[in-house]
């Protein structure tokens, strides 16, 4: 599979998306258990899609931690999902380093739902509503803090 993996200079664009029904996702907890996303269990989730060996990804993720802090009471949740094989101690090393706090680990292995997705590259957000319907995304790094982010979780997150 040819995946593309640029680096990203400015902040990618979020775009409304069609209310298509999401794949089944599933992935490694920090215990090696594999657990499925529940997407009935918040208003809106967001799947992120990173890696430790992503520089734009990187340079991202302490935003993605700071948008879940920011919004953990509005029945909102970030599932950032690791791209790193079965390498937990990266990621571990990574939060503990970045200060990563309001994040779960999770580690990625299914490149099937990856592709079913249409995820072309990383960091790709998919914003997930609780019919489990994509209703936006952002291929490429984002701003969370952009009007558009913060109203498309405003507006789903009620």
């Amino acid at each position: 599979m040819g995946l593309l993996f640029p680096s990203y200079i400015f902040a990618a664009d979020i775009r409304i998306t069609s209310e298509n029904p999401v794949p089944p996702v599933t992935y490694s907890d920090e215990q090696g258990k594999e657990q499925s996303v529940d997407f009935g269990k918040y208003k809106l989730t967001a799947l992120h899609f990173w890696a430790t060996w992503c520089q734009p990804c990187v340079r991202e993720l302490p935003a993605v931690d700071a948008a879940q802090q920011k919004y953990e009471k509005k029945n909102f949740k970030v599932i950032a999902l690791a791209l790193d094989g079965k390498n937990i101690d990266n990621v571990k090393k990574f939060y503990s380093d970045n200060n990563i706090k309001s994040l779960d680990i999770m580690l990625y292995e299914n490149m099937d739902s990856f592709k079913e997705l249409g995820i072309k590259g990383l960091p790709t957000t998919i914003f997930i509503n609780n019919k489990g319907h994509e209703i936006a995304r952002a291929d490429g790094p984002l701003d969370w803090e952009s009007e558009s982010v913060k109203k498309i979780i405003k507006a789903n997150s009620k």
